[in-house]
């Protein structure tokens, strides 16, 4: 019964604060949870972080940019080495083999 009482105590703070306008988070509130406006964007971004793969949460655009800026080009360079162990002329050539051997698609109308 104490739990509800603190959980309905919690809610009524809430509640007061939204109604008088105020943006403040109390100390208390979890760090699961995450408060926006309305109109304020919520953007996630996989993370590894401590060896596991999280969600991180943000409500600006640039802030979620920095983030996937300091991994995408790491990301990248790591695909681009996936295909070093091919022979390129072979992989050309198997490639020019399917260019010519499949028919041409038909033209689109437009």
């Amino acid at each position: 019964m104490a739990q509800i009482t603190a959980l309905i105590g919690r809610v009524l703070q809430f509640l007061l604060l939204a109604e008088r306008g105020m943006n403040e988070i109390p100390a208390q509130t979890p760090s699961s949870s995450l408060i926006v406006r309305p109109d304020q964007p919520l953007i996630g971004v996989l993370h590894q972080e401590d060896g596991q793969e999280v969600m991180r949460y943000f409500t600006e655009e640039e802030s979620a940019d920095a983030t996937l800026g300091s991994t995408t080009p790491t990301d990248a360079l790591r695909l681009a080495g996936a295909w070093s162990d091919l022979d390129w002329e072979e992989m050309e050539k198997g490639l020019d083999r399917i260019r010519y051997e499949s028919p041409p698609s038909a033209p689109l109308e437009g």
